[in-house]
């Protein structure tokens, strides 16, 4: 019974650890290959949490558009252009990573915002918003 039930530890542990990478519009996700369950907050609220948190974290951008919307079960880590690490998660987290963009304002081409609204609470975990020439 013992060697039995190392076995399945030992099954768990090493699929646990693989990981399966997506790539979105702007970033690419890196997350623990798991079965996906229903998530408790739905995308409508989640995109409606990020859009929110955008906003408040700068007033004077206006236009900010869903350009893509993943449900990430497990995520571990968002990278943008390079490898440039964006989001690391210390425990696996069941996420709503979502991306914005805006048109052109206040002198800056480009406007970008990446989200992460933990999937099971509705909290945002993470936001930044990147205005660039």
């Amino acid at each position: 019974m013992v060697l039995i039930l190392v076995a399945v530890v030992a099954v768990a542990v090493a699929v646990g650890s693989q990981t399966i990478s997506f790539q979105l519009e702007q970033v690419s996700l890196i997350e623990l290959a798991s079965a996906p369950g229903a998530p408790a907050v739905q995308r409508d609220a989640a995109i409606a949490a990020g859009l929110q948190q955008l906003q408040d974290l700068n007033p004077d951008v206006h236009g900010l558009s869903l350009t893509a919307a993943h449900l990430s079960h497990g995520l571990r880590r968002i990278a943008g252009d390079g490898g440039r690490m964006l989001f690391t998660a210390t425990d696996s987290l069941d996420a709503w990573v979502l991306e914005f963009a805006a048109p052109a304002q206040n002198g800056f081409r480009t406007v970008h915002g990446l989200v992460v609204v933990d999937a099971r609470t509705g909290a945002v975990a993470s936001a930044q918003l990147l205005q660039s020439n």
